[in-house]
């Protein structure tokens, strides 16, 4: 007796989806604050930050290619509920790190669309952020 059945195998390449969260210690500065700064301060501010981004997504922890397409959550946990305005602006140099170190292509709405920001409470001199990148499929 032979068995006439054929057994066809199709092979489907999955596109992996890209996540990380991370959780930084600190706060960016608000952005009245950033806005009236001479440059030399704000250029140490942006650093610090390129720096505290780096760290938190290491090389072996980023896409082999900017992402193209994703949704991004910024988070600000502070004792102080910053305005609306002033939390979106205060993410600039840490959205800025995500392009540099190439998890993100560039920050437009092209690429990023409307991320979200949100601020929870956070005890006294314990203020964080967290950043959230998921690649949209």
């Amino acid at each position: 007796m032979t068995n006439s059945s054929k057994s066809e195998h199709t092979s489907v390449k999955l596109k992996a989806s890209y996540h990380v969260k991370i959780e930084i210690p600190g706060l960016p500065k608000p952005a009245n604050r950033l806005l009236t700064a001479h440059w030399a301060v704000r250029k140490k501010d942006k650093d610090a930050w390129y720096k505290a981004v780096s760290a938190a997504i290491p090389r072996i922890n980023r896409p082999k290619t900017p992402l193209e397409s994703v949704k991004i959550k910024f988070g600000r946990h502070s004792t102080t509920a910053p305005d609306y305005d002033g939390l979106v602006m205060s993410f600039k140099y840490v959205c800025d790190a995500l392009i540099k170190f190439g998890i993100i292509k560039d920050d437009s709405m092209k690429y990023i669309g409307m991320p979200e920001f949100y601020w929870e409470k956070a005890p006294r001199g314990k203020g964080f952020i967290t950043v959230e990148v998921t690649e949209s499929l």
